[in-house]
């Protein structure tokens, strides 16, 4: 038997019945929204190779040897340009979606208000997105003009998400998100006493804004 209090049952019940259509409401959005990034998903991971080709021309990559040191760096590529390509086609529904959502909860100034900021702050993301994209390719050009005045070789590893080591060329792990690892390979010998020295022991100095340690193998 149910031991509910009818007053409680009959407060659940309006409760439900109020918010049910707006829960409805939300989840066919968000149909809508997986069904835009999964598309567009498919379309990023097929078509990779071409938006990448336009990502690395934009940077200006000159006198730069890009190479995959990791056979499983082609689908992590893939499937990171899909992520990536899917979600920047559904920002633009994602905005669309919430203004419609609060505008029912907004007074008619405050929802004119709102009309207004949006196109500002989306002017300011894609600034500071360009800003951040200028940085980058200014500290790109620096350290591979340093390489090219040393008369070193630049032999880049690119990774979207992880850089695994590689017998032809180790790479530092870095987690971050389209990093770009420069390694110059060293040879050093070691002179134990006399007589023939040991064969060389080769070091991998790579060059990075954050870090440069020795790895070796």
């Amino acid at each position: 038997m149910s031991t509910r209090n009818p007053i409680q049952a009959s407060s659940t019940d309006v409760a439900v019945t109020r918010f049910l259509p707006y829960l409805v409401e939300i989840q066919r959005k968000l149909y809508v929204l997986l069904a835009v990034i999964f598309a567009s998903g498919v379309l990023g991971f097929i078509y990779y190779q071409r938006i990448l080709s336009f990502v690395l021309k934009f940077f200006n990559l000159k006198g730069i040897t890009i190479v995959l040191t990791s056979p499983y760096q082609f689908l992590d590529l893939a499937v990171n340009t899909g992520i990536a390509t899917g979600v920047i086609t559904a920002f633009p529904l994602i905005i669309i979606y919430a203004l419609r959502f609060l505008k029912p909860a907004l007074k008619p100034k405050e929802y004119r208000l709102l009309l207004r900021l949006v196109p500002v702050s989306l002017l300011l993301f894609v600034t500071g997105f360009a800003f951040g994209a200028w940085v980058m390719q200014f500290v790109i050009n620096l350290y591979s003009q340093a390489a090219i005045d040393f008369n070193i070789g630049n032999i880049w590893d690119i990774s979207l998400s992880t850089s695994r080591r590689h017998d032809l060329a180790p790479a530092a792990e870095d987690r971050q998100a389209g990093s770009l690892h420069q390694q110059t390979p060293l040879r050093l010998h070691r002179h134990s006493g006399p007589g023939r020295p040991p064969p060389a022991k080769r070091y991998y100095l790579p060059f990075h804004p954050h870090h440069c340690p020795f790895t070796s193998f």
